[in-house]
């Protein structure tokens, strides 16, 4: 039974490159097949967080590209079936913190499981209400609104499951969709209740998630078959009603060999990174890899030397249903490659991964950069003397410069990185995570927001750091 109980991520260079790779593998005990494509499912670890954070590490140097291609190897619930009639118009948040976030997390002792949603204050972690899910489902995602007030979750049945097991058994598992409303102070501070949202397709994996920021409309992306890129499978990008559940609109493609749509970072679907609704409400936007030809196999997840480019497409919610996905228009690029030279921030491939915009369009993400050359770099990143690298938040238009939010120096690059995961409708403030490594073996983690260029810390969210860590798309403002 649902429950409401409110206790509560050249030759030359080559030779380099095979180098640092042993060097690093002397001291690395795992390496995920691969960042740009959902990571093959396994159970959450402390290191989840840091991964993510590895993710948006981008080659700054000759030097630094052979070290930055071995850390990516290594990176970082009553029960209704009554229409549910949300807020008509949740006023959006201000452009203060949101008071309260919404969080998937494990039971003590159950580190396997999301089993709970757990609400709690931003700025001071109180603990403001539990809720557990239908007996025998376990938490599969969660997504909210702007009015800090409206979520939306879904189970499937069943555990995560267990380092061993298949992870394309998993990920197709029907979800159930639930609506989270909060109300704080009251005696029943949140609430679960059933939507009509029919189950998801049969063999389709949840590739991304998002409620529209007035908590009316949920996206969900799906690939059939499952994990991996074949010539009969599918992307569907679907629109419910939260108040009745119909199919509001459906868009597809075709999956092809040259490309990947929706990747989600975390290694887990129903990432609420990975898609989102522009700032406005008026269109989503995901993410798009493309691919070299000959290089995919049948089945299989794209390998890392087969990205040729990444970008963020945008698809208008006026844009009628039918086989058109791809007739997105492309929001914005990012290049790869390494830098030569001293340069600048600027956001590297994996921001098609974390995708938080303002209300007027603009996407924030995390920028990297170099300062100087330098020099010989450790297996943790670190070189001496002198901060190398910069590190901060950008904040890009659809077109013309992006502009510098918060900036960073260090001497290490492996572990130092600032990731957002909310704004406010402005821009003025943001939420995210900021971590310093101060050498190969100090790396601290702050959770905490922006404003003004400064950064106030504040507790950070218990499934970030409870044991056995599940992936920052776990969490919802």
């Amino acid at each position: 039974m649902l429950g409401d109980d409110t206790g509560l991520d050249d030759t030359a260079l080559a030779s380099e490159t095979a180098a640092a790779m042993r060097e690093l593998a002397s001291v690395v005990s795992d390496a995920p097949p691969l960042r740009l494509a959902p990571r093959l499912r396994t159970i959450p670890s402390r290191r989840r967080v840091r991964r993510r954070l590895a993710a948006w590490m981008t080659p700054l140097a000759a030097a630094a590209a052979v070290i930055m291609l071995a850390i990516t190897l290594v990176a970082l619930r009553g029960s209704s079936n009554a229409p549910v009639v949300p807020a008509a118009k949740p006023a959006p948040a201000s452009d203060s913190v949101p008071a309260y976030y919404a969080a998937l997390v494990q039971k003590p002792g159950n580190a396997a499981n999301p089993d709970q949603v757990q609400v709690r204050e931003t700025l001071t972690g109180k603990l403001v209400a539990t809720v557990n899910p239908a007996t025998g489902a376990t938490f599969a995602g969660i997504t909210g609104a702007a009015d800090d007030r409206t979520f939306v979750v879904d189970t499937q049945p069943g555990a995560i499951q267990s380092p061993n097991s298949n992870p394309s058994q998993q990920s197709v598992r029907p979800r159930t969709w639930y609506l989270l409303r909060l109300s704080p102070g009251s005696a029943r501070p949140a609430s679960l209740t059933r939507l009509r949202i029919p189950p998801t397709p049969a063999g389709a994996a949840v590739m991304g998630i998002a409620l529209s920021p007035d908590g009316t409309k949920l996206a969900a992306a799906f690939q059939t078959p499952g994990w991996g890129i074949s010539p009969t499978g599918s992307m569907t990008l679907r629109v419910y009603s939260v108040r009745t559940g119909a199919v509001l609109r459906s868009w597809t493609a075709p999956y092809g060999k040259d490309r990947y749509l929706v990747p989600p970072a975390a290694g887990f679907a129903d990432d609420n990174l990975s898609l989102a609704w522009t700032g406005d409400g008026t269109a989503l936007a995901f993410g798009q890899l493309t691919l070299a030809p000959g290089l995919v196999n049948d089945g299989a997840l794209p390998p890392q030397n087969a990205l040729t480019s990444e970008a963020i497409l945008e698809l208008p919610y006026t844009t009628p249903s039918g086989a058109n996905l791809l007739s997105a228009r492309v929001a914005f690029t990012f290049p790869g490659g390494a830098q030569h030279a001293a340069a600048g921030l600027n956001c590297g491939e994996a921001a098609t991964t974390d995708l938080v915009f303002t209300a007027d369009g603009q996407l924030l993400c995390a920028g990297t950069g170099m300062v100087r050359d330098p020099g010989s770099i450790s297996a943790g990143n670190c070189a001496s003397g002198t901060p190398w690298y910069q590190f901060g938040l950008l904040k890009y238009p659809t077109s013309g410069a992006a502009r510098t939010v918060a900036k960073y120096a260090a001497n290490c690059a492996g572990q130092s990185a600032l990731l957002p995961l909310w704004t406010s409708p402005s821009g003025s403030t943001q939420l995210g995570l900021l971590s310093l490594q101060d050498s190969v073996t100090k790396t601290s983690l702050t959770f905490g927001f922006f404003r003004d260029g400064k950064f106030s810390a504040v507790p950070t969210p218990a499934a970030l750091v409870s044991e056995g860590d599940l992936p920052l798309s776990y969490i919802a403002w």
